[in-house]
């Protein structure tokens, strides 16, 4: 069974590994911001992945959820967008299935790989 982490706890050990393995890390933002008087204002485009993970040359963009959630439809229309022009994105629910989906990429979860679309679910 699979230990249930919230959000801010998957970010934290998906990043730290990450940055561990030598990659920059650089958080995205995006959503409504509570300004006075009851008004909001947004922030970014909706579906903007919550991070851009830089090694080198290569990127890829990294939408992070609790254990069991999924991207919403603004995410994944976003990364469906994205993929269809060559870009990569990437999301997990956990430290282990973004280490499974960066070893699927290239056979090494921890090396640097050239850009390339990897199904998102």
């Amino acid at each position: 069974m699979k230990l249930k982490l919230t959000e801010a706890q998957v970010t934290q050990a998906c990043i730290q590994w990450l940055r561990l393995k030598g990659y920059t890390c650089i958080r995205l933002q995006s959503g409504l911001v509570n300004l006075p008087g009851d008004r909001k204002m947004r922030v970014g485009t909706p579906g903007l992945p919550d991070w851009v993970v830089v090694n080198g040359r290569n990127c890829f963009f990294l939408e992070l959820k609790a254990t069991g959630k999924q991207p919403n439809t603004n995410q994944d229309l976003w990364m469906f967008l994205a993929g269809e022009r060559g870009i990569l994105c990437l999301w997990a629910d956990s430290l282990e299935m973004l280490q499974a989906k960066m070893k699927e990429m290239h056979g090494d979860a921890a090396a640097p790989y050239a850009c390339r679309i990897i199904a998102n679910r």
